[in-house]
């Protein structure tokens, strides 16, 4: 006895799956993420290297060198930060509209 019921492969698929922008968002997250991760390396360093040379710093007044370094370092790495919130904010927003679609 067939069963009158169509099986999934019976519909087409209205779009091409291989078009979606995911693929390529997480392309974009991983490089944005590895930018992010390499500059948080470079603001510890910096940190960790003032700090273990404190008395070098304070003999020849490099306070301020050092927190000019540590800000340019921060600054970069917000930078690397804030374009990785908007890629991970674009893949949610997609992956949030998709299920609203799917089942409002």
């Amino acid at each position: 006895m067939a069963s009158s019921l169509a099986s999934w492969h019976d519909y087409p698929i209205p779009y091409d799956v291989h078009r979606l922008p995911y693929p390529r968002l997480h392309a974009i997250m991983g490089t944005c993420l590895a930018h992010e991760c390499e500059q948080t390396g470079i603001a510890a360093t910096i940190i960790d290297r003032a700090i273990a040379a404190i008395a070098t710093v304070k003999a020849f007044n490099a306070a301020e060198m050092e927190s000019q370094r540590a800000n340019a370092s921060f600054l970069q790495l917000k930078k690397a930060a804030r374009k990785l919130d908007r890629v991970w904010g674009t893949t949610s927003g997609i992956a949030q509209f998709v299920m609203m679609v799917m089942f409002v």
